[in-house]
């Protein structure tokens, strides 16, 4: 039922322009959030993505309360849409991201999202009662938000992070003693884990590194000529106890390098790939953290392709050899 409504929605907004003003999150969700239901809104805020999925929120003053329950600042996105031009939209969008080497969840970005804002019939209709109390029945993980927007553009991306200073271009780093394992097979999937030393040669452009960064390491597989696609684009998961290097400038003259060692990353391969017992062609990327005062900066960069060998395995497999 709620895929029909999807699609009316998406149908119904198709006629419609993209309007001229745009609100912040705070304001839609400002007192009654339904006084928008199934208007095209442009709406600004910070967009955050994690496993649960897409949310645009922002920090506001007050918050809508239904009932004595209090809604989170945030307004649900839909992923996967059903409608071509959201799909597009969102993957350009993530491309975009991949280019100036940013990562929903780690970053703050702000973005301005077009689209069909979606509410229950009334905010009362947005709550249920169980048998404990009062629970939110509105959209997203957990039915926690008030609303959701179901993206027709996103725009005027912008990067407010600025604890972590700026990023530099990507450089492009060699790669030396690879190993892989079988490091779990579970379910459809197995986990190749992958062990390797970057080798970042002398570069014209300025560069901030350490000699032991601390590392974010995604993975994109060469699927066609210049086709990749990503497999994991890595997490940051730092909660105050890691512990960061002074940046140096990296090697200064030609000829010279830095050696990155022991640098580990898991790919999950599905069992049923025909390339499953041979090899996979992948480039990692790469963000090299270090310290410069009380700032993070963070140097991307990206392997040349490598060749992963895969390990012979069964299912039953529990302590594969490492290939070399």
């Amino acid at each position: 039922m709620l895929s029909f409504l999807v699609i009316a929605l998406q149908l119904a907004a198709a006629a419609r322009p993209a309007p001229s003003r745009v609100l912040n999150v705070c304001e839609l969700l400002a007192d009654d959030p339904t006084r928008f239901n199934g208007k095209v809104v442009s709406v600004r805020g910070l967009l955050e993505g994690t496993d649960e999925g897409l949310w645009l929120s922002d920090d506001c003053k007050s918050h809508l309360t239904t009932r004595g329950v209090t809604w989170g600042d945030e307004i649900w996105v839909p992923e996967g849409a059903e409608d071509e031009n959201a799909e597009r939209s969102l993957l350009r969008f993530s491309k975009h991201l991949d280019s100036l080497h940013l990562q929903l969840g780690r970053d703050t970005i702000r973005v301005t999202i077009a689209g069909l804002i979606e509410t229950r019939k009334s905010m009362d209709d947005a709550l249920v009662q169980m048998p404990y109390g009062l629970s939110k029945f509105g959209f997203g993980h957990l039915s926690a938000a008030a609303a959701a927007i179901h993206v027709m553009s996103i725009r005027d991306v912008t990067v407010e992070d600025a604890a972590k200073g700026a990023y530099p271009p990507a450089l492009t780093v060699a790669v030396r003693n690879v190993t892989t394992t079988i490091t779990a097979i579970a379910g459809k999937y197995l986990v190749l884990g992958v062990r390797f030393d970057a080798v970042v040669r002398h570069q014209a452009s300025v560069m901030h590194i350490a000699s032991e960064p601390v590392f974010d390491v995604g993975v994109d597989r060469l699927r066609g000529a210049d086709d990749w696609e990503v497999l994991d684009r890595g997490h940051w998961d730092d909660v105050g106890l890691t512990k960061y290097e002074a940046c140096t400038d990296g090697p200064r003259r030609e000829g010279e390098t830095l050696l990155l060692p022991n640098i580990e990353a898991g790919l999950p391969i599905n069992r049923n790939d025909p390339d499953a017992h041979s090899h996979i062609v992948v480039r990692f990327q790469l963000q090299a953290v270090c310290k410069e005062g009380d700032k993070l900066l963070i140097q991307p960069l990206t392997t040349e392709p490598v060749d992963l060998k895969i390990p012979k395995w069964e299912d039953k497999t529990e302590n594969p050899a490492p290939a070399k």
